[in-house]
């Protein structure tokens, strides 16, 4: 009975154990639980570091060459098309680049790209090498051959023709998705461009050679932010800043690197930049001209000789006298010995020292008969006269068919002949617009130059233009002096409307109100697709105080004949100007704007 007992309480013992355990509620060690989830795991996706351009049977690429086409682009899409289905057996299709279909692009049509296009990894590929390069890259879906100017172009077509043949294997080309080949055109016309880098942006309208050894690239579709960011590559090139300049809004920069110069401008109101490039050249110096006052800064307008020296004609000159009695000449009038003697005395006569007259500079605002003749008769008279002194020249004459070949064959020659027959050491200066000279107490801005309307050719874009005659005599260089008091004087040469509008949308009238205006020289006949008259919306900006005819004929600018005597008659009345006109020599101080008897 005893050992009964004994068998229940150890059953009771065991049943309480049991209870107790089953009604434990502490949470395992969650560490030494073990993970019975099945992992995540991340699909990646293989990155697409080639592209394949065709295979056997497979082309998904098109052909695009440009809308304005040459033979020489279309030929090279054929025979580019005949090069691929050689390799593959397919023909790719050939397209021919629109406004439309260029605007539309679709990044993901593949597309290889044929010389120069309106799209933006055109852009981009271009704007990446330096001028007188050529590329090849892929860019998205879009294979890019191109090169700056023709020259460009033709190199980077052969180089991927070569490319092709050289890395296609079992007829599939396969493409790296960072392709880029480059490298230098080769075009000894451009030779001061090699080593330029190219500018960030924008479309190359055109590259034109200036003569000189300066070039120019002429790009739209920019803004300031390109021009900003063009400085950076420039300095990590090795170039280095000479000077800034900015006239309205406009910028102007120029850099230096060894003999080479670098010359860039920004226009806002067009979106134009202009980069020049020369080598071994004078640039203007940053330096003011200290100096002593010895007499009153004075225009002096010359009168308009003819061969037998009486007034006549219509040839152009005036001379500024700078507060120390040094002078500077502009143009200068017809090529004969009485209007050579005329510059020569008046510097004699107006000199504070008639022994010891100095010439800082003589600037010509293009080389048309009757505004560098005189220059050309005074040297054959005036060589060996050691009483004046010439010590620079200052122009901007163009080496181009529409500038030489077309206006007056040789003049540009002539010009630079006889600097080096006076003189084989003076220094001589191709002024660009935007550019600063420093003279005693008077500084001088270039406000517009024959190079700024390159490549455009004034005249020809007139349907009823003569195209036989010459173009160069509608572009002129014009400049501005000002003086310490504020007062300044601008000398126009033979601008055309082109010009002078240009001038004022570019500037604008607040910026181009001056005192001293010497008109237009072509203002006073409209019969001439040349002359095109200056405008109203020019004598409207530039407000003159005193207007200096460029004629001895007051008849040119009056209401008679068939002359435009409208606008002559409007800022006669509108402004009520001093008038002075080329019959008799003139002395008008720049200080007081009063004639000096």
């Amino acid at each position: 009975m005893k050992k009964q007992r004994l068998l229940y309480l150890l059953l009771a013992l065991i049943m309480s154990l049991c209870i107790f355990n089953s009604c434990n509620t502490d949470t395992p060690d969650e560490s030494t639980v073990p993970d019975t989830t099945l992992p995540v795991v991340e699909e990646t996706l293989p990155v697409q570091t080639e592209n394949v351009l065709f295979e056997p049977g497979v082309c998904d690429y098109r052909i695009v060459y440009p809308s304005d086409d040459t033979d020489a682009e279309f030929n090279a899409a054929r025979k580019l098309q005949g090069i691929i289905e050689g390799h593959c057996g397919v023909k790719p299709e050939i397209v021919r680049a629109t406004k439309s279909n260029t605007e539309a692009s679709d990044p993901s049509v593949k597309e290889i790209l044929l010389s120069f296009l309106d799209y933006e990894e055109f852009d981009t590929a271009i704007s990446s090498v330096g001028y007188n390069d050529y590329v090849i890259t892929l860019i998205g879906n879009k294979l890019v051959i191109t090169g700056h100017e023709r020259e460009g172009f033709n190199r980077a077509f052969e180089e991927f023709v070569s490319f092709i043949s050289s890395k296609t294997v079992d007829g599939k080309l396969v493409v790296d998705n960072d392709l880029m080949i480059s490298g230098k055109a080769g075009n000894k016309d451009y030779k001061s461009f090699y080593e330029v880098p190219g500018y960030p942006g924008g479309k190359i309208e055109d590259i034109s050679l200036l003569g000189n050894s300066y070039t120019q690239v002429t790009i739209y579709d920019t803004d300031k932010e390109m021009y900003e960011a063009y400085a950076p590559r420039l300095e990590a090139d090795g170039y280095s800043l000479y000077s800034e300049n900015v006239i309205a809004e406009n910028t102007y920069s120029t850099y230096t690197r060894e003999d080479e110069m670098l010359y860039y401008y920004f226009c806002p109101n067009t979106g134009e930049t202009r980069v020049i490039i020369a080598e071994d050249v004078n640039l203007p110096s940053l330096d003011e001209v200290k100096y002593t006052k010895v007499c009153e800064p004075a225009f002096i307008c010359l009168r308009s000789l003819g061969d037998k020296g009486t007034v006549s004609g219509d040839s152009q000159g005036c001379i500024i006298r700078f507060a120390d009695g040094s002078f500077m000449i502009y143009d200068g009038g017809n090529n004969n010995s009485y209007q050579a003697k005329q510059i020569y005395e008046t510097l004699i006569n107006y000199a504070p020292d008639p022994q010891k007259v100095v010439v800082r500079a003589w600037v010509f605002s293009h080389f048309h008969g009757d505004h560098i003749g005189a220059f050309r008769n005074y040297v054959e008279r005036y060589r060996n006269n050691k009483t004046v002194t010439i010590e620079g020249f200052i122009f901007n004459f163009c080496d181009t068919v529409e500038q030489t070949e077309t206006i007056s064959p040789g003049q540009m020659a002539a010009v630079e002949s006889a600097i080096k027959y006076l003189n084989s050491d003076v220094p001589v200066y191709k002024c660009l617009t935007g550019q600063i000279y420093r003279f005693p107490g008077m500084d001088m801005e270039i406000l517009a130059c024959m190079s700024d309307f390159i490549p455009l050719v004034i005249g020809y874009e007139r349907a009823d233009a003569d195209k036989s005659k010459g173009d160069g005599n509608s572009m002129s260089t014009v400049v501005r002096l000002k003086t310490p008091e504020g007062n300044t004087c601008m000398l126009t040469g033979d601008s055309t409307n082109i010009v002078l509008d240009c001038m004022v949308d570019r500037y604008g009238a607040e910026y181009l109100d001056s005192d001293i205006v010497t008109t237009p020289h072509h203002a006073h006949n409209r019969e001439s697709y040349r002359a095109r008259n200056a405008t109203i919306k020019f004598y409207d900006a530039v407000k003159p105080e005193i207007l200096v005819v460029t004629s001895p004929n007051m008849n040119k600018f009056t209401p008679t004949g068939s002359y435009p005597y409208e606008v002559n008659v409007h800022v006669i009345k509108t402004y009520d100007p001093t008038i002075y006109k080329m019959d008799k020599l003139s002395l008008i101080s720049l200080e007081t704007l009063k004639e000096i008897k």
